[in-house]
């Protein structure tokens, strides 16, 4: 009796064990599908979180006023619609999202760089898994935006660590000319390696934007996988020299700039003196002859 259950025990143990092992603890993050709502001033969009133990999507919304992030249809609605309904999928569920949200506005894309547009990261802190614990969880950034060489935006970030790239896509809403919303995707984290997380950061204060129009680059085109670098994308390192580089290159385009004003007005005031001058050394009779 003694041995089985000794046998019992071991083979329960095997059982979680393989279990756990199965399960998926972590996962990237990756959103998509972005609308905004005038009646509520919303960005809508669907997120697919891959971590846990395999959550349908959502459908989720951000505050253009405040902020805010709040959860339209959750991960116990869209389980209970896959149930409700055995033949569908995930991807009818993300279908019953676009259906609700097809009366809203397309966010439109735009090239950073077309617009004078770079993002400069400023290392913050460092987060450790817990008091005790020596090994970093998340790193944190301030991500400062620039149009022009004039700071026009701060937005907190974090990843798993300094050395990491950041990707940055920009959004404009037709309604709202005056906000710029950006995706950022990279790893959120280091735990288990880290793994791609993406968000969405609201700013103001950009002017002059330009959009992409239907010419959008190859592979600019949002779906449910990681943000890929593009010509209108910005690919960002925290020891980049972001800002110096984007003041040297305005520095330089003002001394183009001064220089071919200077040329000209040189070139006008050579030929009024020189014209003046020609006139001073005809003889009377001649001039006379020419007008």
């Amino acid at each position: 009796m003694k041995k089985l259950f000794i046998a019992s025990v071991l083979f329960l143990s095997a059982f979680f064990f393989a279990d756990s092992v199965g399960a998926t603890v972590g996962g990237p993050t990756y959103i998509y599908n972005f609308r905004y709502n005038p009646e509520d001033k919303s960005i809508y969009y669907v997120s697919n979180s891959q971590s846990g133990r395999g959550c349908p999507p959502t459908l989720q919304k951000l505050s253009v006023t405040s902020g805010d992030t709040a959860t339209v249809f959750s991960c116990t609605q869209g389980a209970a619609f896959l149930t409700e309904n055995k033949d569908s999928n995930q991807w009818q569920l993300v279908t019953k999202f676009e259906e609700m949200t097809e009366p809203f506005e397309r966010l439109i894309p735009i090239h950073l760089s077309n617009n004078n547009i770079v993002i400069d990261l400023t290392f913050a802190r460092t987060e450790n898994y817990g008091p005790d614990v020596n090994e970093i969880w998340r790193t944190h950034f301030f991500a400062t935006v620039y149009q022009r060489g004039q700071n026009v935006a701060e937005f907190p970030i974090s990843g798993c660590n300094k050395n990491q790239p950041f990707i940055f896509a920009g959004y404009t809403i037709p309604s709202l000319p005056g906000k710029l919303i950006f995706l950022s995707s990279a790893k959120g984290g280091c735990f288990e390696g880290g793994y791609i997380g993406e968000s969405l950061h609201i700013i103001d204060g950009v002017s002059g934007i330009t959009n992409l129009g239907s010419a959008y680059p190859p592979g600019f085109s949002k779906w449910n996988e990681p943000l890929l670098p593009s010509e209108a994308t910005l690919v960002v390192f925290e020891k980049d020299k972001v800002i110096e580089n984007a003041l040297a290159l305005e520095k330089d385009e003002n001394r183009t700039i001064t220089l071919v004003v200077t040329a000209f007005f040189f070139l006008f005031l050579g030929v009024v003196l020189g014209k003046a001058m020609w006139r001073r050394k005809m003889p009377d009779s001649t001039m006379n002859q020419i007008q």
